[in-house]
């Protein structure tokens, strides 16, 4: 808002149209938040997920497998041949 003329305006003399479309205005505001705020929930959570692998992994012997996910529902198996090879199956 810096460099914008604010205008205050005393919400009792505006018509009930006006202030119908101020409320449909931020009702979609606030879903819009809501809708970003899911994903974020859900990009933290996968982040959390990777980085629980990769503690996984350092902690890994040669010789050891592990199930990495890609999605909630997919998910990949890891053998870790040598620290600079891994094959997936």
């Amino acid at each position: 808002m810096a460099g914008e003329n604010v205008t205050t305006v005393d919400v009792s003399e505006l018509p009930l149209a006006r202030l119908t479309q101020i409320k449909q205005e931020l009702d979609t505001q606030v879903e819009i938040f809501g809708s970003s705020l899911q994903q974020l929930k859900i990009a933290q959570k996968k982040y959390g997920d990777s980085k629980e692998c990769v503690e996984r992994m350092q902690n890994m012997k040669e010789g050891n497998s592990l199930l990495v996910p890609l999605t909630d529902s997919v998910s990949f198996k890891l053998l870790l041949v040598s620290f600079q090879k891994v094959i997936c199956w």
